[in-house]
C-alpha cells in the first residue's frame, strides 16, 4: 500500500528539531508490549539471560565439542567463550562502553562470532553491515548511529577494504577506531585486541531485555 501525505502531516526529521540520529536510535526504538513479553517468558521462548551469559552456559555444558568450523579452523564452545572474553577485554581497553555503536562488516568467519558476542558482552550495539556494502552504505550507518568504531576485514571477495576504511575514517567525525581482521597496516589489529589477558578485567553486567543489536534491512 502506498500512502500519500500532505506536507503538514509529515513529522519533522530529528535534525529539524535538534535531535541527532543517534539520539533517536537510543530513545525511539519500540519495545515489545508488556503482555506479549510476559507471555514469551512464561512459555520459555525468552530466557532471562543475555547472549553473553548464554554463550558461557553453552561453553560450560559442551566444553570441547565443536561450535564453529571455518576454512580448516575449528573452535570448541570453550574456545569461542575464551576468545569472546579476550576480545571484550580488548574492546574495553580501547574505550568502548555500553551503549556505544560499532559497525561490523565481517564475512561469516570465526572472527565474526567472537566480535559479535564480545560486543554483546560489553553492552555495545553492533550494526551489522554486509560485505558487499560500500562507502554510501557504511558512511550512512556510521553517521546515523554516530558509531565510534568500524570493524572490517583487510580483504575478502577480492575486494581490498583498507581504502574504504580510510575514506570512512576521513568522512565520519564520530569514528574513533578502525579495527581490521587481518593485515591492519595503520589501523588497529583485531588480533592484537584478542591477545590481551582478560583475567584482571571486570566486564560490566548487562541486562536481559535491553537493546543489543541494530540490524540493516535491504529492499
Amino acid at each position: 500500500m502506498i500512502r500519500t501525505n500532505r506536507s503538514s502531516d509529515v513529522p519533522a526529521s530529528p535534525a529539524a528539531i535538534g535531535v541527532s540520529p543517534a539520539e533517536t536510535l537510543r530513545s525511539d526504538c519500540p519495545g515489545w508490549p508488556s503482555d506479549v513479553a510476559a507471555s514469551y517468558r512464561q512459555r520459555g521462548y525468552w530466557q532471562r539471560q543475555t547472549f553473553g551469559e548464554w554463550l558461557t552456559q553453552q561453553a560450560q555444558r559442551f566444553g570441547t565439542r565443536p561450535a564453529l568450523v571455518s576454512r580448516g579452523q575449528r573452535w570448541s564452545y570453550a574456545d569461542l567463550d575464551r576468545h569472546t572474553d579476550r576480545l571484550a577485554a580488548g574492546f574495553q581497553a580501547l574505550g568502548l562502553v555500553a551503549g556505544d555503536r560499532v559497525v561490523v562488516q565481517l564475512p561469516n568467519s570465526l572472527e565474526f562470532f567472537a566480535v559479535f558476542f564480545a560486543l554483546m558482552r560489553l553492552g555495545v550495539l553492533p550494526i551489522l553491515a554486509l560485505p558487499a556494502h560500500r562507502q554510501s552504505e557504511i558512511q550512512s550507518f556510521v553517521e546515523q548511529a554516530e558509531a565510534i568504531a568500524y570493524i572490517l576485514p583487510d580483504r575478502t571477495w577480492n575486494f581490498d577494504y583498507q581504502p574504504l576504511a580510510r575514506t570512512i575514517q576521513a568522512q565520519c567525525t564520530s569514528l574513533q577506531h578502525v579495527i581490521i581482521a587481518g593485515e591492519s597496516q595503520e589501523f588497529c589489529a583485531l588480533d592484537h585486541l584478542n591477545r590481551l589477558d582478560p583475567d584482571p578485567v571486570c566486564l560490566p553486567k548487562t541486562r536481559p531485555g535491553s537493546r543489543r543489536l541494530l540490524s540493516t534491512l535491504g529492499g
